[in-house]
């Protein structure tokens, strides 16, 4: 604690003044003055002493400094201030010892857990292990265990939404599913990042989506052999799919098959799809153990009969005024193919009261020499014309524009759904749920019901005076298929970009679903395909 200060000269005489001073201060400190050692001393002669103080007396200020100290508080300060860098270098190093002891132990305890995370990760166990039904490949003990090996085991281990380590983050750790260096703890290195908890079990398929969605087709008629097409997996009632778009086909013996494509959605979902007997082709026979009847063959139509079928057709065509409305699922609840809703104008156009009858496209066969499409003898007549492709109901359009010189054809899509909804924007044009007798479907309460097709007209008309839009027979439209409306046409002009392979069909049938009913519902089939409850309708230019 001495102030080292360089040495001057003083005068002797107010160096001894000032002496005399402190040897006082320091005998009230315990000290024992300067004065008293000099007094025990023996006394020089008078002439040497009178010598002595001639001479001017080397006196350290530093001396002066010792001795004011023990009485100057500023002197104490001035002495503690000069300890603070010693006390603060002393400081620093503990801390650093600290923290590195700290380091060790964190670097253990990681190097414990991360080799018996890896350990649990590469041994077969109930909780952690692999699925039984994988195969997995024993480790080699001779290879060395990589960083990269390390942190593969440790993450398959872990599920995904894992927290981080509870330890916080030090140096080299990253977060859990980030990359971060190797810790050399003396053995083979080891990922970073290792997550203190217990990992869960995670399940055989680490790439399975999060939404699953159960399936079970019910084919009517009954006991169909039912494919998912593009699945390995073959079709069980109630299996699980990833809740997404999959095509399934249906066949029996005696009946068309039937391609469709489901929208499945996360939960159960249970789908009802028919197919009816396979129509015979111009001259192709009948399939075996069916129930449909031959061809019909009828007596010659003079030229007048065939006329008055051709005015008949002509009478019942409607005018459907021009308009604009949102088309799609408007009402909610609709499939992907519904989607998005749109608005789309419509110029004014014709369309038939009724979908096309029995009578009147045996009239076209005849008069075409085609062969008559089979159904059951009770079903023909005034009832809708089925087992009809889209090829066969632009042939018979073609030949009513040839008789009559009018332009008619399949309606369009948007003509056809503008024409259903008559100005509504509801489920059903009569209402939001399908109700009670309000058409032809599998479960309306009709008379009809699932049994096959009733009479053109047997239901109340919508508001443009139009029959059967919903249920009874599925209309052909002239669009190709496309499973959603991106880019669709907004004139309710023909959309001939998508899959032409494939015809829109509309509307329902007699076996249809209430759901099947919806205005907005679309159904894709390929356009050459013959069902018992296809059937269409006719539109015209103005």
């Amino acid at each position: 604690g001495v102030l080292a200060t360089p040495t001057r000269r003083v005068d002797a005489s107010v160096a001894a003044s000032s002496m005399a001073d402190d040897d006082a201060g320091l005998t009230d400190l315990g000290y024992v003055p300067l004065t008293a050692h000099t007094a025990a001393a023996a006394p020089a002669p008078r002439g040497e002493r009178r010598a002595e103080l001639a001479e001017p007396e080397l006196v350290t200020e530093s001396r002066v400094a010792v001795a004011k100290g023990a009485t100057d508080p500023g002197a104490n300060a001035v002495a503690q201030r000069s300890r603070l860098p010693l006390l603060l270098g002393i400081a620093v190093v503990t801390l650093l010892v600290v923290v590195g002891v700290l380091g060790w132990l964190l670097r253990s305890a990681q190097t414990d857990v991360a080799t018996h995370a890896t350990a649990e990760a590469t041994s077969p166990g109930p909780a952690n292990g692999p699925s039984s039904n994988q195969p997995t490949s024993a480790p080699n003990p001779g290879a060395p265990t990589t960083a990269a090996a390390a942190n593969s085991a440790v993450t398959s281990a872990t599920p995904a939404a894992s927290g981080p380590s509870s330890i916080g983050p030090t140096s080299g750790v990253a977060p859990l599913g980030g990359s971060a260096p190797a810790l050399t703890t003396g053995g083979p290195p080891i990922a970073a990042t290792v997550p203190l908890q217990t990992p869960a079990p995670v399940s055989a398929n680490p790439r399975a989506p999060t939404d699953v969605a159960s399936l079970t087709v019910v084919t009517i008629p009954a006991d169909g052999r039912i494919t998912l097409l593009g699945v390995p997996t073959r079709y069980s009632p109630g299996m699980s799919l990833p809740a997404a778009a999959v095509r399934i086909r249906i066949e029996k013996t005696g009946y068309a098959a039937r391609e469709a494509r489901l929208d499945l959605k996360a939960g159960a979902n249970r789908v009802e799809l028919s197919f009816g007997p396979l129509a015979p082709l111009d001259n192709a026979s009948p399939p075996r153990n069916t129930t449909v009847s031959p061809p019909v063959v009828s007596a010659p139509l003079t030229e007048q009969a065939m006329q008055t079928v051709v005015q008949g057709l002509v009478a019942q065509m409607v005018s459907i005024p021009a308009g604009k409305f949102r088309m799609g699922d408007v009402a909610g609840g609709g499939k992907r193919d519904e989607q998005p809703p749109h608005d789309v104008s419509v110029s004014a156009f014709r369309l038939s009261k009724y979908e096309v009858t029995f009578a009147q496209y045996d009239a076209f066969a005849q008069a075409s020499g085609r062969a008559a499409p089979a159904a059951a003898a009770q079903a023909r007549g005034q009832h809708p014309v089925v087992n009809i492709g889209s090829s066969d109901a632009n042939a018979f359009a073609a030949w009513l524009s040839q008789k009559t010189g009018g332009h008619f054809r399949l309606p369009t899509e948007a003509e056809w759904e503008y024409a259903a909804r008559a100005g509504g924007t509801s489920r059903y044009h009569w209402g939001e749920s399908v109700g009670r007798g309000n058409a032809n479907c599998a479960t309306c309460g009709s008379a009809w019901d699932n049994k096959g097709t009733a009479p053109v007209g047997s239901f109340a008309a919508n508001q443009f005076g139009l029959y059967d839009m919903l249920g009874n027979v599925w209309e052909w439209v002239a669009d190709c298929y496309n499973d959603s409306y991106v880019d669709a046409p907004t004139d309710g002009g023909v959309w001939t970009k998508g899959d032409c392979s494939k015809r829109v069909l509309r509307g329902g049938s007699w076996n249809s679903t209430a759901e099947k009913l919806r205005i907005s519902n679309r159904d894709g089939l390929g356009a050459a395909f013959r069902f018992n409850n296809n059937g269409f309708r006719l539109a015209q230019d103005m």
